[in-house]
């Protein structure tokens, strides 16, 4: 598992895109081993983006851009939040 904060997830797209795999699991915390307020997981990865799916995208739809939802994060004060990558397999 990796950690970061919202804000460096966003800063670190690139990074998290190149680790995970799909079905691969993103868990939002207020801080780093706190409760989970919300879990995605990864569904594909179309260039320079990771579409996640979850049971309440920004607009209701289930699918929805990772970097879109980070941005709203930020947008809405939630910067300092952490973002956990859990990755379910490793290599190809």
């Amino acid at each position: 598992m990796t950690n970061y904060t919202v804000s460096s997830a966003l800063s670190n797209l690139s990074t998290i895109r190149s680790a995970v795999k799909k079905g691969d699991i993103i868990q939002h915390t207020k801080y780093v081993g706190g409760e989970t307020y919300h879990s995605q997981i990864v569904y594909s990865k179309p260039i320079g983006d990771i579409t996640i799916a979850n049971h309440s995208g920004i607009d209701g739809d289930a699918f929805e851009s990772f970097e879109d939802f980070l941005q709203n994060r930020i947008n809405l004060g939630r910067s300092t939040d952490y973002v956990s990558v859990i990755q379910i397999k490793y290599g190809n």
